[in-house]
């Protein structure tokens, strides 16, 4: 309706090499507006690509509230999404006269 209402879009990474450097590692992600987004995680870069998957991934999260012994946590669904951006790693290389 125009009422400036933003709808939410959930998106899933994924790393072809598989590493996405542990846990604690840092990362900075750049350009996911554009059709080829770049990741940073630790010294590696990777540039993305989007791609639609088959069906629809689903996100859920786990209620925070303590749970007596091995009583699983429940979850419930935040969000749902259809796309996917795949990230290769790059070899960036200084231009040359800079």
């Amino acid at each position: 309706d125009g009422s400036g209402d933003e709808e939410e879009e959930y998106i899933t990474f994924e790393l072809e090499d598989g590493d996405f450097g542990g846990h604690g590692s840092t990362y900075s992600l750049t350009g996911l507006e554009t059709d080829k987004p770049m990741l940073r995680v630790g010294n590696k870069v990777f540039q993305g690509r989007f791609e639609y998957i088959v069906g629809t991934h689903l996100y859920f999260e786990q209620d925070s509230e303590e749970r007596e012994g091995d009583e699983p946590k429940p979850v419930k669904l935040f969000g749902k999404g259809t796309k996917k951006v795949v990230f290769s790693p790059v070899l960036l290389c200084p231009k040359e006269g800079v």
